[in-house]
């Protein structure tokens, strides 16, 4: 038999999300519903962890990431080598990331355990995206 649920943590920021992490409180802080219960629906909304929901499918339009703008990536970008061009990719990354009162709190944190392999500067750069694609969700494939 197999039980296949929805999973939400109820927060609203990343910041909270980490720090429940941290504190290994993730699940006792998200609700958790029969995805059989949720069939047809788009939207489960709830108010606190451990109390009903309320499945509906009124969709809300979100706003696109406009990934190139964010990177500020410029025909400059094209007279980089492949390392230089990941190198400042991360940097990007970090100087926005470390600006972004939603994200920053949680990157620093994410960041700290690898901070002695800054030296390593490739390795460190793939470490920073990783970091940047696991609390935005962003997904990309970069090619030079």
């Amino acid at each position: 038999m197999a039980l296949i649920l929805y999973a939400a943590p109820t927060v609203i920021d990343i910041n909270d999300l980490v720090n429940q992490k941290k504190r290994n409180k993730v699940i006792e802080n998200s609700n958790f519903k029969k995805s059989s219960d949720l069939s047809g629906h788009e939207r489960n909304t709830y108010i606190e962890a451990g109390t009903y929901s309320i499945a509906c499918s009124e969709p809300k339009e979100i706003e696109n990431i406009n990934l190139l703008k964010f990177l500020e990536i410029s025909d400059v970008s094209h007279n980089l080598n492949n390392n230089q061009f990941i190198i400042e990719t991360r940097n990007r990354i970090e100087t926005h990331m470390l600006e972004n009162e939603t994200y920053n709190e949680s990157f620093i944190f994410l960041r700290e355990k690898y901070n002695s392999l800054s030296e390593y500067k490739k390795l460190y750069s793939f470490i920073i995206m990783k970091i940047f694609r696991d609390l935005t969700g962003v997904q990309w494939l970069i090619g030079i």
